[in-house]
């Protein structure tokens, strides 16, 4: 089972590219725009403070484990943190539920989890390892490991971790989010498409499905009616994630929409960014607003 779906997103990366947009503003101001973009080429956020990955609302089942009640209460406590994006005092409750029961494997998954959101990404590694000398059959631990070795720019780790995530757990939406990403990175379209395809499969009433694969859409295959249609659903099913709108303004960047529904689009992902605070996406918005005014 997976946890939030909205981790792998605040992790993976901003992969845009208008190399071939002809835009509604000017060809220096495009320039400035692609440049701006393609900052965030090189990291691979799981939309690296974008706030969110394709990691569901519930918390995992302790299956096996026979934690401590104690221990369950602060295991408990640390999922609704990492619902809530407050990564460190989630980190405050799996620690404590480490030194509680340091033989729990999820209380060890959990605070990678944390770690993730603080993108201190090797230390979750080293929790996941944790959590899987202790529970070799984890599936969850796999996928979230999957997440920070893409993110660390390791795709072969990354994709043994996803694989074997799915192996054990074939609808584990973590793990064929981070396969599409990989596969579209390789040039794989095909099995890229499927794996995203899997992802909204599993959840279909998760927005953020539909916005990887609304990205997936628009960069990797340039099919830019899918990827509105994919943006107009996420939008639909998760209306307060900055993420959606800022990717959808992008697009309609490439298509030559009107410039009011880009400016709409861009001053909405700005004011959801707030709070939580979204630094990446807030960056991006103003530069891309700025483009827009300077093109006027």
């Amino acid at each position: 089972m997976w946890t939030r779906i909205w981790i792998l997103s605040i992790i993976l990366c901003f992969y845009v590219s208008l190399v071939n947009c002809s835009s509604i503003v000017s060809l220096d101001t495009k320039k400035n725009v692609e440049d701006s973009i393609e900052e965030y080429d090189s990291v691979e956020i799981l939309g690296e403070d974008q706030g969110k990955t394709v990691i569901g609302t519930v918390v995992p089942s302790i299956e096996t484990e026979e934690p401590s009640t104690e221990s369950v209460t602060f295991y408990i406590r640390g999922h609704n943190y990492l619902t809530r994006n407050e990564p460190v005092e989630a980190e405050r409750s799996f620690n404590t539920v480490i030194e509680i029961e340091p033989e729990f494997a999820r209380g060890w998954d959990g605070r990678g989890e944390s770690f993730l959101l603080q993108k201190r990404y090797k230390e979750a590694i080293k929790d996941f390892d944790r959590a899987l000398t202790l529970k070799p059959n984890l599936s969850q631990a796999y996928a979230h490991r999957s997440i920070a070795k893409l993110s660390l720019g390791d795709l072969i780790g990354a994709k043994l971790d996803a694989d074997a995530a799915i192996e054990m757990e074939p609808e584990s939406v973590d793990a064929n989010i981070v396969l599409g990403r990989i596969y579209s990175r390789n040039g794989e379209n095909d099995k890229a498409l499927y794996h995203h395809n899997e992802a909204v499969r599993i959840l279909p009433n998760d927005g953020l499905t539909y916005w990887w694969r609304g990205r997936f859409f628009r960069d990797s295959l340039k099919l830019f009616d899918q990827a509105m249609l994919d943006f107009n659903k996420a939008a639909e099913l998760d209306p307060s994630f900055a993420g959606i709108y800022l990717d959808r303004a992008i697009l309609k960047i490439i298509v030559d929409a009107e410039k009011d529904t880009i400016r709409t689009d861009l001053e909405e992902a700005l004011s959801l960014a707030e709070d939580p605070e979204l630094p990446d996406i807030i960056e991006q918005s103003k530069k891309l607003l700025d483009q827009i005014s300077q093109g006027s």
